[in-house]
């Protein structure tokens, strides 16, 4: 068995609990804490989510028997092992197509993953046209519900493409 299908699932499993818990918090209660709980919720959603992403990397790496699984943490480093192998994954090809869209759910979510990480001068900075650098940061209110059902959705299209891509791999 492949032991990256269970971290995928747990971390999936987290992230929907988060999801849950937020959008059941942001209906109850829009007192400063509670408002901070939700963005803590939210942000580890996010990281969650993205770990699965990883993972499930990992997971593919590993059905096809490439060297050094570990060091794979993005579509690139998992293309670079295959090639190495001599091998093509349908599974690559498929998130390599949504991470051209930019405004793909996997695109999207890798770009908020990454926003957490930034100092939140660089997020809401503004250069010289007047536009935002990068994301636009929301405030903390009525918004975060519809950044919540966002993440949802992410979660449940993820969850669409290891279902499909792991019933393939048993049928071969």
């Amino acid at each position: 068995m492949n032991p990256y299908v269970p971290v995928v699932n747990q971390k999936i499993s987290f992230c929907k609990m988060l999801l849950n818990e937020g959008i059941k918090k942001n209906r109850f209660s829009k007192k400063k804490a509670a408002v901070q709980i939700q963005a803590a919720l939210f942000q580890s959603a996010i990281y969650h989510l993205e770990s699965a992403y990883i993972f499930y990397l990992k997971e593919i790496g590993h059905t096809y028997r490439c060297k050094d699984i570990e060091s794979i943490n993005s579509l690139k480093k998992l293309q670079s092992a295959l090639i190495n192998i001599n091998k093509i994954a349908t599974e690559h090809d498929e998130l390599e197509l949504l991470l051209k869209d930019e405004q793909s759910w996997l695109s999207l979510l890798l770009a908020e993953y990454k926003k957490l990480s930034l100092p939140l001068s660089l997020i809401t900075k503004k250069n010289n046209d007047h536009s935002l650098t990068l994301l636009e940061v929301k405030q903390l209110d009525d918004n975060i519900i519809v950044e919540f059902i966002d993440v949802d959705d992410w979660l449940n299209n993820f969850k669409e493409i290891l279902t499909r891509n792991r019933n393939l791999m048993h049928e071969c």
